[in-house]
Formats: structure tokens, C-alpha cells, sequence
């Protein structure tokens, strides 16, 4: 009897534990989820480079989020009535540029630079 509990607690503590990771990942800390930063938080470089990628650029907000184990700034504003958001990696690379509904858009990891496939 006294085995019997022993494995129903073993048991209910590594249910726990997993519980535990999971809601980590929901709350976007372990997973390559988005955790919301204020705009005063931001590096310097980070917002410069915005800036200068997208000229007139107004920001409105920011998140800071890691995609394939790599931390990204993703910032959020309007310029000339559209809205646009850029990636941005902590070092000040411009890594992704999207306006309004479309689709990607410029930065270091468009390799196409705004063609379609056939040409």
C-alpha cells in the first residue's frame, strides 16, 4: 500500500514539473515567445536602426522575442499613413521589414529583395 503512494506522489510531482514548463512557454519566456518592452527600454542602436530603415518612422511600440534561440527586437510604428514592423537583432541589424498586410520586406535575411521567384 505504502508503494502505492509513494508512486502516486512521484507521479503527481513530475505532472507538476511539466505543468510548470508549459506555462512558461505560454508566458513566451522559454520558447521563443514575445514578451512586451516598453520603447524606453530599448537600445539605443536597436531604435537608430529602425529609424533609419524606415524614414519617417513614428514607433509605437516593442517586443522583444527569440527566434531560433536568437534574441530580436521587433518594433512597431507608422510613417507616411502605414504601418510597419522591423526586426532588429541587439547589435543593430536590420534583420526584417514588414508594411501594412504584406508580406515580408527588405532586411539581411531577404534574399530575394522584394522579386518574386520567376524573376
Amino acid at each position: 500500500m505504502k508503494l502505492r503512494w509513494w508512486l502516486l506522489a512521484i507521479c503527481l510531482t513530475g505532472c507538476a514539473q511539466t505543468e510548470s514548463h508549459a506555462s512558461l512557454g505560454e508566458a513566451g519566456r522559454s520558447d521563443g515567445g514575445d514578451e512586451d518592452v516598453a520603447l524606453a527600454d530599448v537600445p539605443a542602436n536597436v531604435k537608430d536602426a529602425a529609424l533609419q530603415a524606415v524614414p519617417g518612422l513614428t514607433l509605437t511600440s516593442a517586443e522583444r522575442e527569440t527566434e531560433d534561440g536568437h534574441v530580436v527586437f521587433s518594433l512597431s510604428g507608422t510613417a507616411d499613413g502605414k504601418e510597419y514592423e522591423v526586426e532588429v537583432s541587439p547589435n543593430g541589424t536590420v534583420q526584417e521589414i514588414e508594411s501594412g498586410g504584406d508580406d515580408d520586406h527588405g532586411g539581411a535575411d531577404d534574399d530575394d529583395h522584394g522579386q518574386d521567384d520567376d524573376g
